[in-house]
């Protein structure tokens, strides 16, 4: 009976262990509709948000960045643990041995009670023995974090209608969680905003370090209750007479860099009219200060020496040691024709309350989290007459600009995922480089729980691969990228580009399976071809589920080996199973890297894809946009850019789109689009370069449908 207790008590914590709690934050948000040029022909323009011309700033206690439940469980429920399964243990083992004839006969059944004890012992302790290491907390660190959030009334979405609620459209400029962000070379750092000087720049004689603080000559990075800082020091002067408001450190945080081909990344702050970081000061008790200051450069030389900056101060903050803030700054003082050319933010502290010829004495600075954001909506409202196979329909489509999911590196694209109904999860998997090499491949993967709140670090996933083919994660060209994830009876299925290990090997169209959707075992190549054409292969999978029936969309430039004789391009196969398809079918008026939702409530199929340049799209830029289609195979597209959804207009490139629907692959009403956005050009002479510096894109689409 005390067996079948502690057995049971075992198992409560273990369910409570795997619960995760919800909590959220966001902002709210004021309605400025983006208004349509009549007559537009060239590529559209953001509208800008002009903001407060003030240098006043918002400060309040920063609020802790928030877990799903597992970091919380563990510090719990790890000692808990570790006492249940030692009294188990006890009562298996101690007290068994004192009868050993009783113990032979129950053998099989001690064996099967250890095997239980070890296994609960671990998802517990988080090891990851057993292969669960992909829930639990160390393996994909699921904090979730926007900076002035409040959270949704509902996180979850209504299952015709989608998420509706406010977003806040933020463009993200660092989460510090990746380490010290030091000056981008490729090889040794791959962040594409940095700090572009190894140390702060003191306007005065700084007091000598003795080697046991010399530390604090340097910027470093530390953590902070799970929170990643980028740390910089103020030193104190050698000289009591250069201390005062005019003797100040600067700490220049930089945001652009230029390619081989001439160009250079500005941030263009249009549209963002607030910045936003979450800092913390330390100076032993005395009042700290921070100046924040705007860098814009309209010409900037790539000679550094060379350079003519128009600087803007955006606000000053002056606390108490010790107190980590949030701090809210306005953007409207910056010019209106400076506003599009963001180079650099400087963070400047004067030594007034820094003792002079002191060693000790010193103001340590903190940075968290820094962010630009909107207080103003960015739209756009479009209809997409049908032709030809889907005529007599008309597809409305009113769409927001939400900015950037976060901050990463090594170049996201090709995302997309769903709302997962079994843990109240959304979910996103994508593909990025590595930092082992350029232009390789591997998949990632993101999720929260709430979306106002923030998005989780991102996790580089590790396949199980028993087939031994595909190319190991940290060797060129990578295992392959390109995902696509369905949930089908618990069991997530995982479609990706995938790239064997051979000498320049074409993508196949591989299958990976888990239980959990972090850890995936490779199935193999449920489409396989032979390098053709420009030896692209066949790749950028989107899975559709319906019933009973599985849709594999795909883009291949080769037929694959089970039927030489079937059409290439942006094609579909169907099949009964996820493991085999038939023969594939061509779709009508899409470009590769597309992603397809089956739109119950509208009964269309909907597809986004991208066009590359003049000659796929008549504009300079490649950039997403959206069809239909009543059988899923002859889909209407148009050109105009204002009929496309609305997008990163700044960009030099938004491509691979993907969306966020359910389980199955279906849509909802309101979807969310995703894209990679490149302010380098895609094709551009610096392949790592462009790389580095694309972040994740995201639009919020709303579909209606019309019928003659």
């Amino acid at each position: 009976m005390k067996r079948k207790l502690l057995s049971l008590a075992l198992l409560v914590m273990l369910a409570f262990c795997l619960a995760a709690p919800v909590g959220a934050f966001a902002d709210g948000q004021t309605a400025v509709p983006r208004a349509a040029i009549e007559g537009q022909t060239d590529w559209p323009e953001f509208e800008p948000v002009e903001g407060e011309n003030s240098t006043e700033i918002e400060v309040k206690p920063a609020d802790k960045r928030t877990a799903t439940g597992w970091g919380i469980a563990y510090i719990v429920l790890i000692p808990v643990g570790a006492v249940v399964c030692g009294g188990l243990a006890v009562l298996f083992f101690v007290k068994k041995k004192k009868d050993k004839t009783e113990e032979k006969k129950n053998g099989v059944r001690l064996c099967s009670q250890i095997l239980t004890l070890v296994f609960a012992f671990t998802v517990l302790a988080g090891t990851g023995i057993f292969g669960v290491s992909g829930l639990l907390e160390e393996r994909h660190n699921p904090l979730y974090y926007y900076a002035g959030a409040t959270a949704s009334k509902s996180a979850a979405p209504d299952a015709v209608k989608g998420f509706t609620e406010g977003l806040t459209n933020r463009k993200v400029l660092s989460t510090f969680d990746f380490g010290l962000e030091s000056k981008y070379d490729r090889v040794y750092s791959n962040f594409p905003h940095f700090w572009n000087t190894s140390s702060p720049k003191h306007n005065y004689s700084t007091v000598s370090l003795s080697s046991k603080n010399s530390y604090k000559y340097e910027y470093a990075y530390e953590e902070d209750d799970g929170d990643g800082a980028n740390v910089w020091y103020v030193l104190s002067a050698d000289d009591k007479s250069d201390v005062g408001d005019n003797y100040y450190a600067d700490a220049e945080y930089r945001l652009t860099m230029n390619s081989s081909d001439g160009e250079t990344n500005y941030v263009d702050t249009s549209i963002y009219d607030k910045m936003r970081l979450v800092f913390k000061a330390e100076n032993a008790g005395k009042p700290v200060n921070l100046t924040v200051i705007a860098d814009t450069r309209r010409k900037e030389a790539k000679d550094e020496d060379d350079l003519a900056p128009v600087r803007y101060e955006l606000g000053t903050y002056e606390g108490k040691s010790g107190e980590k803030v949030e701090i809210t700054l306005n953007m409207g003082s910056i010019a209106p024709e400076d506003r599009p050319y963001l180079s650099r933010i400087i963070f400047r502290t004067n030594n007034e309350d820094i003792a002079a010829n002191s060693e000790k004495s010193c103001q340590k600075n903190s940075l968290y989290y820094l962010e630009l954001y909107s207080t103003a909506k960015t739209e756009n409202q479009a209809e997409l007459a049908g032709v030809g196979a889907n005529e007599g329909v008309t597809l409305g489509m009113q769409s927001e600009y939400l900015g950037s999911y976060g901050y990463s590196l090594y170049g996201a694209y090709s995302a997309s995922g769903f709302y997962d109904t079994s843990d109240g999860k959304w979910k996103i998997w994508y593909g990025a480089g590595i930092p082992e090499n350029i232009a390789s491949d591997n998949v990632y993967y993101m999720e929260t729980t709430d979306l106002n709140k923030g998005w989780s670090q991102p996790t580089r996933l590790i396949l199980n691969d028993p087939t031994g083919k595909l190319t190991a994660a940290n060797k060129a060209p990578g295992y392959g990228g390109d995902p696509s994830v369905v949930k089908v009876d618990g069991t997530y299925y995982m479609f990706f580009s995938g790239l064997e290990n051979t000498p320049s090997p074409p993508n196949k169209i591989y299958l990976a399976t888990s239980k959990d959707g972090v850890n995936f075992t490779v199935y193999g190549a449920v489409v396989d071809v032979v390098k053709m054409g420009l030896g692209y292969g066949a790749g950028s999978p989107s899975v559709v589920y319906k019933d009973g029936i599985w849709y594999l969309y795909y883009y291949t430039q080769s037929p694959s080996t089970a039927y030489p004789d079937e059409a290439t391009g942006f094609v579909l196969k169907t099949g009964t199973t996820p493991y085999e398809f038939g023969k594939a079918v061509a779709t009508q008026n899409t470009y590769g890297a597309a992603d397809v939702k089956w739109m119950p409530s509208l009964g269309l199929w909907v597809c986004t894809d991208y066009t590359e340049g003049a000659e796929q799209g008549g504009y300079e830029f490649d950039s997403v946009r959206i069809g239909f289609s009543k059988d899923g195979l002859n889909f209407s597209f148009t050109n105009e850019p204002l009929s496309r959804p609305i997008q990163d207009y700044t960009a030099k490139t938004c491509h691979n789109p993907g969306f966020i629907g359910n389980e199955y692959g279906y849509g909802f009403e309101t979807m969310f689009l995703t894209y990679g956005v490149n302010d380098f050009s895609l094709r551009g002479m610096d392949a790592g370069l462009q790389m580095d510096c694309r972040m994740l894109g995201y639009s919020r689409v709303t579909f209606s449908k019309k019928e003659a």
